[in-house]
C-alpha cells in the first residue's frame, strides 16, 4: 500500500540567507577600494542541492519516495515589517537597518518560480509555518515543519532541523507545544528583541509549573514578582507565539492575536 504525502513546509528565509552569504566574495582592489560579488548561478545550484538533500533525508527518514514529499516554501514579509512590531517596537530593531547577502532577493525570485510558495503581509516564515502545519485543508496529507528555528517548538506537529539531523524527526504534541510557548513567554528572545520576565531563565523557568488550569496564573505571578503587569506578560506571549491556523484568515487577511485561556 502505498504511503500517503508528506509535504515539507521549509524556512525559505534561512537557506536564502545561508546560500547568499556562502557565494558571497570580497575583493579588494586598491588599498582603499573593495567591492562584493556574487556568482548567481552558482549559488541557485547550491539552493536546488540544498532542498533536494533536504527532500531526500525527509523522504528517507519518513519512508517515503521523492514523489510523495512534496516541497512548500515560506518567506517572510519583505518589507521586514511585521505584526508583532505593533505589539512591541524594540520588536527585531537591530536588525532592522543589517543589509543581507546581496542575492538574498535573486534566490528567493528563483525560489518562487520554481517552488510552491508562501509570503503574506505582516507575518515571518516561522508563521506561515505555524499556520500551514495547523491547518487541516490548506496542505493535503502530513507535513513536517523545516526550520532551524527553536521557536517553531512551541507549534504543535512534526519538525525537522537541518542543523540537528541526528535528531530525526521530532513529534510535538500540542501540550508540548503549549508548555514551550509559555516557557519562551519567560525567558524571552535576546536576539529577537524580546526580553521576557526581567531575572527568568531557562533554568528558572523550568521551576514554574506551566501546564494545566493556573498555568498563565502562574506566568503572570512570574512577572508580577519581577515588578512587571498581567499587561506586559501577555505582550510578551502574543510576541512569543507563533501563529497557528487559528490565528490567522485567509479571507480576510486578519491576525487573531493569542489569548490564554
Amino acid at each position: 500500500m502505498r504511503n500517503k504525502k508528506t509535504t515539507l513546509i521549509i524556512d525559505a528565509d534561512t537557506i536564502a540567507v545561508q546560500v547568499g552569504a556562502a557565494v558571497q566574495v570580497a575583493v579588494k582592489w586598491s588599498d582603499d577600494v573593495y567591492s562584493m560579488f556574487g556568482d548567481g548561478k552558482e549559488a541557485w545550484l547550491q539552493v536546488e542541492d540544498y532542498i533536494t538533500d533536504l527532500q531526500l533525508k525527509v523522504a528517507s527518514l519518513m519512508g517515503l519516495t521523492l514523489e510523495d514529499s512534496p516541497i512548500v516554501l515560506a518567506f517572510s514579509d519583505p518589507t521586514r515589517k511585521y505584526f508583532r512590531h505593533r505589539l512591541l517596537p524594540s520588536y527585531k530593531s537591530h536588525r532592522q537597518k543589517r543589509a543581507g547577502p546581496m542575492l538574498v532577493g535573486f534566490l528567493k525570485k528563483k525560489m518562487a518560480e520554481r517552488y510552491t510558495t508562501y509570503c503574506i503581509k505582516d507575518l515571518e516564515a516561522d508563521d506561515i509555518l505555524g499556520i500551514l502545519a495547523t491547518d487541516e485543508f490548506l496542505i493535503p496529507g502530513d507535513c513536517v515543519m523545516v526550520s532551524v528555528d527553536k521557536d517553531l517548538q512551541t507549534v504543535p506537529g512534526k519538525h525537522y532541523n537541518p542543523n540537528q539531523p541526528e535528531s530525526g524527526i521530532i513529534y510535538i504534541d500540542p501540550f508540548m507545544a503549549d508548555r514551550n510557548h509559555l516557557r519562551q513567554t519567560l525567558i524571552g528572545d535576546s536576539s529577537d528583541g524580546y526580553s521576557g520576565c526581567p531575572g527568568i531563565g531557562p533554568v528558572g523557568a523550568g521551576k514554574i509549573q506551566l501546564h494545566g488550569s493556573r498555568a498563565w496564573s502562574n506566568v503572570v505571578a512570574a512577572y508580577r514578582k519581577a515588578g512587571k503587569t498581567a499587561g506586559d506578560a501577555l505582550i510578551q506571549g502574543r510576541v512569543a507565539r507563533i501563529l497557528r491556523a487559528d490565528n490567522y484568515c485567509f479571507k480576510t487577511k486578519e491576525i487573531t492575536l493569542w489569548n490564554p485561556q
